[in-house]
């Protein structure tokens, strides 16, 4: 059956949007956590935060009736889109309304995707989260999250190294297993089974002290 996008579809299609996380893809987002029965010595040390970025795979869906307005494939439903007529002038709106669709996540569309592999990039003494951001790239590439952690005061405590983190006994194998657990309550796409880890430097010492929490470690250095 062929006919025509309508402002009435767009609605509907708004509405629908209503209806879904309220999380986007292919941007950085940060989430505080307060490490439930804490035992550091300083209380401000039991209050985390770590970055993740979602793969755009996720959100795909979202530009289901755009794109059927520009290639007429036809959606799940088997209806066919020739055109969006918002202003009565046809398919020129098609980008400039794609413009305007949010990279939100489509909760009808991730039991389809299945479980995705989230992955730790772990920073070295003296940085902090955004140091790893070269692998967020790879989260489209790979179909995968990537997850920054920031350690407190730019360290991490891995037994033998490093820094505040070490002088002070800082439990970072917790805060990792608190962040698996946290993406795997809020998304269900998580599994806390599907981990990997890479570090550097005081990130490779810490990714392979919690190397029972994943799948596979990648120290680049400090192992």
């Amino acid at each position: 059956v062929s006919r025509q996008v309508t402002e009435e579809r767009l609605v509907e299609e708004q509405n629908r949007r209503e209806m879904e996380v309220d999380v986007e893809c292919n941007q950085v987002i940060h989430r505080d956590v307060d490490i439930p029965n804490c035992q550091e010595i300083k209380s401000g040390d039991c209050h985390r935060r770590y970055y993740f970025l979602l793969p755009d795979i996720l959100c795909q869906s979202l530009r289901s009736v755009l794109e059927s307005a520009r290639t007429g494939i036809y959606d799940e439903a088997g209806a066919h889109y020739e055109g969006v007529n918002i202003n009565g002038s046809g398919n020129e709106d098609v980008d400039g309304l794609e413009a305007r669709v949010p990279r939100q996540l489509n909760t009808n569309s991730l039991k389809e995707i299945g479980t995705l592999p989230m992955v730790f990039a772990v920073h070295c003494l003296g940085c902090d989260a955004m140091t790893m951001s070269n692998f967020l790239p790879y989260a489209n590439s790979r179909n995968m999250i990537v997850v920054l952690p920031e350690g407190l005061h730019n360290s991490f405590n891995a037994k033998y190294c490093c820094g505040y983190a070490l002088q002070n006994g800082i439990d970072d194998f917790n805060f990792f297993s608190l962040i698996q657990s946290e993406m795997s309550a809020e998304f269900e796409f998580v599994n806390p089974n599907v981990s990997y880890a890479v570090g550097w430097s005081n990130g490779g010492y810490m990714v392979t002290h919690a190397a029972a929490l994943f799948r596979a470690v990648s120290p680049i250095s400090g192992y």
